[in-house]
């Protein structure tokens, strides 16, 4: 009897440990920063076969840009939209207040962080997009509006 309660509870725990690891993933967020903008060059032409000058002004961009990468990894939830054509994958990092929002359909991610919120877990990224989940729903949404509804899947 007690050889067979083991070998139960070890079969429970192997395939509570293996759903966990169907769950683990990682999820990169890749910002790109421009510095510099623009520079505006002033070029002179003059034709061959005239003494009049022709001024021509060019603006040229001449950024530097600076990409920082960020992979989050841990417990992955996945999240549906209503109408099934949105999903979304996210792992939450509760120690630093952070959630890496990936839209699977657009391959678009967000670093986000907590936000204030009435009920629920609120995350907002600094261009004011937000994730928001209350009782196995979610919100996605820009500023003051709701662009995604939908739900946890499990």
């Amino acid at each position: 009897m007690k050889k067979l309660l083991l070998a139960s509870a070890a079969v429970i725990m192997l395939a509570s440990c293996s759903k966990k690891q169907e769950k683990t993933g990682a999820i990169t967020t890749e910002e790109t920063t421009m510095t510099n903008p623009d520079t505006t060059t002033t070029t002179v032409v003059t034709p061959v076969d005239s003494a009049t000058a022709v001024t021509e002004t060019t603006t040229a961009t001449t950024a530097d840009q600076t990409k920082t990468t960020k992979t989050t990894t841990g417990e992955v939830y996945k999240y549906t939209s209503d109408d099934s054509k949105t999903n979304f994958s996210v792992i939450y990092d509760a120690e630093k207040g952070t959630a890496a929002v990936k839209n699977e359909t657009t391959g678009k991610t967000y670093d986000m962080k907590n936000a204030v919120s009435g009920s629920g877990a609120k995350f907002e990224d600094k261009d004011g997009n937000f994730f928001w989940t209350h009782q196995g729903e979610f919100t996605f949404g820009k500023g003051e509006k709701d662009l995604i509804k939908g739900k946890e899947v499990k």
